[in-house]
């Protein structure tokens, strides 16, 4: 049996297919602010995991990198930023963070001078 498609009806395929492979290939903790994670940055670039809390709750996370990366965990308000975790040419950490307010939150890795590799894993409380 032979099936033949029009081009018209392809049309909508091909203009949705590069929205949905990108949205496809964003690893589960970023579309979800949780569970396992892993991304290589090159030197100088960045990578945030944000997610919303509300009180009482609280996110954990746990990461390690191939090479000394910079990291934060930090919410913006107007222009100010706030940092109340900052870990400087760090391997790896851990920690926890219970929101003080309702907020978008983000955890931040930035690069050094190499090529970096990093994994580990977001958890939410509530």
């Amino acid at each position: 049996i032979l099936c033949v498609m029009k081009p018209r009806v392809l049309l909508p395929f091909r203009l949705l297919a590069p929205l949905v492979l990108s949205v496809a290939a964003l690893p589960a903790t970023a579309a979800r602010g949780v569970g396992d994670f892993e991304f290589t940055l090159a030197a100088g670039k960045v990578e945030e995991i944000c997610f919303k809390l509300e009180p009482p709750e609280a996110v954990q996370w746990r990461f390690a990198a191939d090479a000394p990366v910079d990291f934060n965990l930090h919410w913006h308000e107007g222009k100010a930023v706030h940092m109340p975790v900052r870990r400087d040419a760090t391997r790896e950490d851990a920690g926890s963070f219970a929101a003080p307010h309702a907020e978008d939150y983000c955890l931040m890795w930035t690069a050094l001078a190499a090529p970096v590799r990093v994994s580990g894993r977001v958890e939410r409380e509530r």
